[in-house]
């Protein structure tokens, strides 16, 4: 999900032309006037599909700064002066803190023409929602042994951790689900999955190992198991943060303390998502958790972490668009 804000300022033009977009999977709204308009998600709200197109052809030269990293490199924008695109040049700052980019500017060396990005506020805790949309309705199919006040309390729970937009009601004994419409079937089926965590102690000795698991992001790379450490059943509570290079990480708090070899593996439902290790082992009430993975999925990992699910079935109600 993106939200973007912004000036197209022309040498001859002192006032700019403001824009702003959202983009939320497939889709974008962009704002004309006092008016959003609705269309398939163009390149125009993925801002980092353009810089990664500006920077993807240059070649850097580290200038020194105090306060940032400065570096100049060849930008790859003819759009901005077909003409003289040879001409352009380009140059990004890093910041010393984080080490992300700040600024990134690229055009022609008299500035009559340029393109300049300042990025702020890395993962941080914003809710971006489209201006305007339509809702979904589903039924939620769930074995019928559960009560159904439990089962809605469950379905809450798993969708306020992950930051969903939703309503939920009852229709005797089935539940229904509200949702927006830019969540497609396959996200929300995503979204809802069982999410069975279970922790294991690594080796790196693969003749200690009980058998072999293949994380998620290196599908040819083993991970050799030695046992399980814990399950869902002993976790808490867990929350999303992130560390002083703007990385999002999971903490997990446990129920009891738990002793800890010096690596473990976090694997839901069957996938190894990412593993951790420890200065030594010890005995700890909490662990923390980093992957390889988007904040979207991050914040999925800690849905599924704080409240598993029992299998369920989502049925539209609502007709699915073509």
């Amino acid at each position: 999900m993106y939200y973007w804000l912004g000036l197209w300022q022309y040498w001859d033009s002192l006032k700019g032309i403001e824009f702003e977009y959202v983009g939320i999977q497939n889709l974008e709204w962009s704002k004309k006037g006092n008016k959003w308009e609705k269309s398939s998600r163009g390149e125009e709200s993925n801002l980092f599909l353009q810089i990664k197109r500006t920077l993807e052809f240059g070649r850097f030269e580290y200038k020194g700064g105090d306060k940032y990293y400065h570096y100049f490199f060849k930008p790859n924008v003819p759009f901005l002066a077909p003409e003289r695109w040879k001409e352009m040049v380009g140059y990004m700052d890093i910041s010393k803190q984080n080490l992300l980019p700040r600024i990134i500017w690229a055009g022609l060396p008299d500035s009559s023409v340029f393109w300049r990005v300042e990025i702020t506020n890395f993962n941080q805790n914003f809710s971006i929602a489209p201006p305007e949309t339509k809702v979904k309705e589903y039924e939620v199919l769930f074995d019928t042994t559960i009560k159904i006040n439990s089962m809605i309390d469950m379905l809450k729970r798993r969708l306020n951790l992950i930051n969903a937009k939703y309503k939920i009601g009852k229709k005797g004994k089935s539940i229904t689900l509200k949702i927006p419409s830019y969540y497609r079937l396959e996200d929300i089926k995503e979204m809802l999955r069982p999410g069975e965590l279970i922790v294991y102690g690594v080796t790196e000795d693969k003749l200690e190992a009980e058998r072999a698991l293949y994380l998620q992001s290196e599908p040819q790379k083993p991970v050799y198991i030695t046992g399980q450490i814990f399950d869902s059943k002993d976790v808490k509570d867990c929350a999303l943060k992130f560390d002083n290079m703007n990385r999002p990480f999971l903490v997990i708090f446990l129920k009891k303390d738990i002793t800890f070899p010096e690596i473990i593996a976090f694997e839901i439902d069957s996938v190894i998502y990412g593993i951790t290790r420890l200065d030594f082992p010890q005995t700890l009430s909490k662990i923390t958790i980093y992957a390889d993975t988007t904040y979207f999925q991050m914040n999925l990992l800690k849905g599924y972490t704080g409240q598993m699910l029992p299998s369920i079935e989502i049925k539209p109600i609502t007709k699915e668009d073509n």
